[in-house]
């Protein structure tokens, strides 16, 4: 299951091996970010404003859980 993160960028979410919560961004003030660790040992920061990070975050969580354990 492909998970889009905006500007043409798709996660497989099976590859998804640590999602962190919705956190202020260190690197832009007003901003909100969240950390994905895939596979691999590769990490993607994703900022943006709160309310489309938390989307993101949502969409991401369930198609996580669609996954299973």
């Amino acid at each position: 299951m492909f998970v889009s993160l905006g500007n043409d960028t798709y996660v497989n979410a099976a590859h998804i091996s640590l999602l962190s919560g919705v956190q202020r961004s260190q690197r832009d003030a007003g901003h909100h970010q969240i950390r994905i660790l895939l596979m691999g040992k590769h990490e993607h920061t994703q900022v943006g404003p709160e309310d489309e990070i938390k989307a993101l975050h949502t969409r991401i969580k369930n198609a996580l859980d669609q996954l299973g354990p």
